[in-house]
Order: structure tokens, then sequence, then C-alpha cells
């Protein structure tokens, strides 16, 4: 994700995101994964705007590089989302990956995730193409970075 400023360009898409989940009353959670383990930088709670400071000091915290242990970040966003679960079934739970698909592991989709989206942030001279591949193994959506930039697409 360091390549090619991936992640400053995801950090640039994710303001919008939660600048929609803001005017809707969504709850967000967000999590990191890279080097060994996953990190919940936004614990769950109700969507900041765009340009409030807690939003900003989160974006600070997150960070790539060193691998990308998928299977456990995505253990984790399973664990939250089966969470929410309980506390709230009828309320819908997304799930948006952004990920360079650079990794050894294919981990299977959460359950309790009722809209997967994979955004393809791989950003290199020879594609591997593992985010699409795992997008079509989840049912999920799959996008680029460019397709969220279509109002339509968040």
């Amino acid at each position: 994700m360091l390549a090619g400023q991936q992640l400053a360009r995801v950090l640039g898409l994710l303001q919008p995101l939660m600048q929609r989940a803001y005017q809707q009353r969504a709850q967000v959670a967000v999590l990191g994964f890279s080097g060994r383990d996953a990190r919940l930088h936004l614990a769950v709670s109700a969507a900041r705007p765009a340009g409030s400071r807690a939003l900003a000091d989160w974006l600070r915290s997150i960070d790539a590089g060193g691998g990308t242990p998928l299977a456990e970040g995505v253990r984790h966003a399973g664990a939250l989302l089966e969470h929410a679960a309980r506390i709230n079934p009828a309320q819908r739970r997304w799930l948006w990956l952004f990920t360079d698909g650079r990794c050894d592991d294919a981990p299977p989709a959460p359950n309790a995730a009722d809209v997967r989206i994979v955004v393809d942030c791989e950003h290199q001279r020879i594609a591997l193409g593992r985010c699409l591949a795992l997008a079509q193994r989840w049912r999920a959506d799959y996008r680029s970075p460019d397709d969220l930039l279509d109002d339509q697409a968040m």
C-alpha cells in the first residue's frame, strides 16, 4: 500500500465515505492491518463528519507496510460485525476492504457482513489480480479507487 502513494489515496477516499456515513447517522469502525497485526483505529461509534478533528486524528494513525496480515484483519472485522449483529440484528452491516492484495492468505468472508466491497488498491507494474479473485470468492462487489470517485459507488 505504500507503493505509488496508495495509502494516501485510500485515506483521501475514506473521508467522503465517512461523510456519507455521518449523513446517514451510521455507525462505523476502522481497522488497519500491516506488519504482523490488525489494529482497531476507530472503535464502533457514530460516524464523524469529514472535517472533524476526531476523523483527522484517526486518519493520521493509519499506516501500512511490512506485509499484510489479511486473515487477522478479516477475523477482527468479522468479530466486530458479529457483535454488531447481536446488538442490532436489523441493521445492515457493510464491510469495505481496501487492500493491494499483496498477501499470502485468502481468508473466508465474514458471514455477518451483509454487503462486502473489495477495493483493489494494487498499484504495481505487474498486477497479481488477487483482489479480484478475493472479491469473486467472497461474492463481493469489486471496485478500484477510481470507481469510488463516482458518487454512485459510495
